[in-house]
């Protein structure tokens, strides 16, 4: 049976290991992307701080490692009737096609920095630079209306208050205008708790029910009739889906789909993540939502798998200085949970996007994780994350180590192994990363 992927994001990386877990050679699969790289995107949130460094990854490593042929090109549109993707380089016939080609992030508020991921990492650098040396004291950090998936604004805003507080700076004021009654909503009251927690530590101030309508000449202008005077906005996008012939798309060009992911009146067209109108925008439900339908492909390929629904289950990691904080929600048996300890495995860097096959093969970058799928913890784990710090502790010391010999090769690996288990490095270590990386390529 021939498959094709069109998209090598988190859905589309993760329906092809599904498809290879649940039907094996009963599939022939190809993959058509524009990219040459995956980017782990919701990681981008902390490179401005020096904490992350950019981690990309070959989509023709990959590709050779699953056994698929992968097309750099850019889709077109669909011939239902003849089963065919039309892409840029020709026809691509299918006897399935799983549409997983994401959304483009567009500017919500004119004046605003618009924050959409890695694209934005150097105006967000240099926006902390200018808190850093004073030229900038006052943001305000934005929720547009309709934004389902709001985590990167608390994060953005929380990282920015830690690195002042660190270095010693004195304290910007710092803003979040959003049309929700508390922070989080989506993961529940115990992640809203932390939240608020959390801001009231740092000094972030909090504007509910309001929505940013106009932000000029230093003043933003609130729905509820209050203008705050702010130096900079920084605003999530909202997404939308480029126009493509042969499928059926809503005014901003989402794909709407039934229960089983199928695209609505078409046969054999199957749509996941972001491209979908799924409301909330997240790659850890974007990977359940491909393991669904690589499940009915692979019945339909003929193999012995399971009916696999589509049943929300959010997951997420809040990053800020310190601990990263798990946040899990919309389990059936419980409603909301929030911990400094692992509730799910791989954590770290990998379990930042929960895809259940896509988050090992990434904690395990081209080792076979069929045996390891991702898992919830019954219950945070203390012990799991006191052996975590043991182990980020070693790895730390190991490099320190290492770079003391002159071997920054070595140096800059054992980094890599600390950023896989704590998410983000303390900030001396991006100082010191880029001057491991400067001696070591010179």
């Amino acid at each position: 049976m021939r498959v094709v992927v069109v998209g090598a994001g988190v859905a589309g990386l993760e329906a092809v290991l599904a498809l290879r877990k649940l039907a094996e050679a009963l599939v022939r699969v190809d993959l058509v992307s524009p990219e040459t790289e995956f980017v782990l995107r919701p990681l981008a949130v902390a490179e401005p701080f020096g904490t992350r460094q950019p981690r990309t990854f070959p989509l023709a490593g990959f590709a050779e490692d699953q056994n698929v042929s992968l097309h750099h090109a850019r889709l077109l549109g669909v011939d239902p009737e003849r089963g065919v993707a039309v892409a840029e380089e020709g026809e691509l016939p299918y006897d399935a096609l799983v549409l997983a080609i994401g959304a483009v992030p567009r500017e919500t508020l004119p004046g605003a920095l618009t924050f959409g991921g890695p694209a934005d990492v150097e105006a967000i650098r240099g926006l902390v630079h200018g808190l850093d040396v004073g030229a900038v004291r006052s943001v305000a950090f934005v929720v547009p209306a309709g934004v389902e998936w709001t985590l990167p604004v608390y994060e953005l805003a929380l990282l920015t208050a830690g690195q002042l507080a660190e270095r010693g700076r004195p304290q910007a004021n710092l803003t979040i205008v959003t049309l929700a009654e508390r922070p989080l909503e989506v993961f529940g009251p115990s992640a809203s708790d932390l939240v608020e927690r959390l801001l009231s530590e740092r000094g972030i101030d909090w504007r509910s029910n309001a929505e940013a309508r106009q932000f000029e000449d230093g003043r933003l202008e609130l729905s509820t009739g209050e203008a705050l005077a702010v130096d900079r906005v920084v605003a999530l996008p909202r997404l939308e889906v480029p126009d493509f012939f042969g499928v059926p798309q809503t005014v901003a060009g989402f794909i709407p789909t039934d229960e089983t992911g199928t695209v609505e009146g078409l046969d054999a067209v199957y749509a996941v993540g972001d491209v979908t109108t799924q409301p909330i925008k997240q790659g850890g439900l974007a990977a359940q939502q491909a393991d669904a339908v690589a499940a009915a492909i692979a019945r339909q390929a003929g193999a012995e798998v399971e009916e696999v629904t589509f049943k929300p289950r959010l997951r997420g990691i809040l990053l800020g200085r310190g601990l990263p904080h798990y946040l899990l929600a919309g389990a059936e048996e419980v409603s909301s949970l929030a911990s400094e300890h692992p509730l799910w495995w791989p954590g770290g860097a990998s379990g930042k996007v929960a895809g259940r096959y896509l988050a090992p093969y990434r904690a395990r970058w081209g080792q076979d994780p069929a045996e390891e799928p991702l898992t919830d913890l019954e219950v945070a784990d203390p012990v799991t994350a006191a052996a975590d710090r043991t182990a980020l502790d070693f790895a730390l010391t190991a490099a320190d180590a290492d770079a003391r010999w002159g071997d920054y090769a070595s140096a800059l690996e054992w980094l890599d192994a600390a950023e896989e288990i704590e998410v983000t490095l303390p900030a001396e270590y991006g100082d010191k990363r880029r001057e491991w990386e400067r001696q070591h390529y010179r």
